[in-house]
């Protein structure tokens, strides 16, 4: 039996109807669902890992494909996760993790792959990075457009900040809630690092940000600032 034959075994036999109807009805029924929640299905990925682990790059990309193409919801969850566990061969997967991105649907799986999957496989190159990210926030697919936004969310102090803040201002226009969002949330994040820039940015762009998305980048941003030592500012 393959890993993803037990995968899909053990989530039929973890099945649990009413549980799949609130998921799918949470999830706008943008595909069935099995009713397995997250810690369970991890527990199961660890044990059908165990035995049947993933040892080469083909087998780790066939695995991965496999599952997020799969009929069922908890199989997408289970193609980032099993994508995400592997870690020695997440660095080769970029070709692979833009695939899968074209073929996102919804939040829910858009979120981890950008920033877990496309942020990890870009990191440390920075012009790759900005190659990626002027592709895809010109994009014609909305979830491509919000993983702009969102690939560098866990770089902290390793963030190309004017990257960020040029992609912020072109996709500002829009009206999508996804993207007026993700805008204030990668600002936000950023704030973690760099409270004083956020707020600078906020107050310089106040009128090309969307009201949610100013109050969604200035969540503590205050506090932060203050707490802040003087000598770690950067210069803007």
């Amino acid at each position: 039996m393959t890993l993803v034959a037990a995968l899909r075994r053990a989530l039929d036999e973890h099945a649990d109807p009413a549980i799949a109807a609130g998921q799918a009805a949470y999830m706008q029924n943008i595909q069935p669902f099995r009713g397995v929640k997250t810690p369970e299905r991890r527990a199961l990925l660890r044990a059908c890992l165990a035995a049947h682990p993933v040892t080469d790059y083909e087998s780790y990309r066939a695995g991965v494909r496999e599952l997020w193409r799969g009929k069922f919801r908890e199989e997408r969850y289970l193609a980032l996760d099993l994508a995400a566990r592997l870690k020695p061969f997440r660095r080769d997967a970029l070709p692979l993790f833009e695939e899968m991105l074209a073929e996102t649907d919804w939040w829910d799986v858009l979120d981890p792959l950008a920033t877990d999957l496309l942020g990890g496989a870009l990191r440390g190159q920075p012009a790759m990075l900005a190659a990626r990210v002027r592709t895809w926030r010109d994009d014609d697919h909305l979830w491509t457009r919000r993983a702009a936004l969102l690939v560098q969310l866990k770089y902290r102090q390793d963030t190309d900040r004017e990257l960020l803040a040029e992609t912020i201002l072109q996709l500002a226009p829009e009206k999508e809630f996804f993207i007026r969002k993700a805008i204030g949330w990668a600002l936000r994040e950023y704030a973690k690092t760099e409270p004083r820039w956020v707020k600078a940015f906020v107050a310089e762009h106040e009128n090309e940000l969307s009201a949610l998305s100013r109050r969604e980048a200035l969540k503590h941003v205050d506090g932060r600032a203050q707490r802040m030592p003087r000598a770690s500012r950067t210069s803007s």
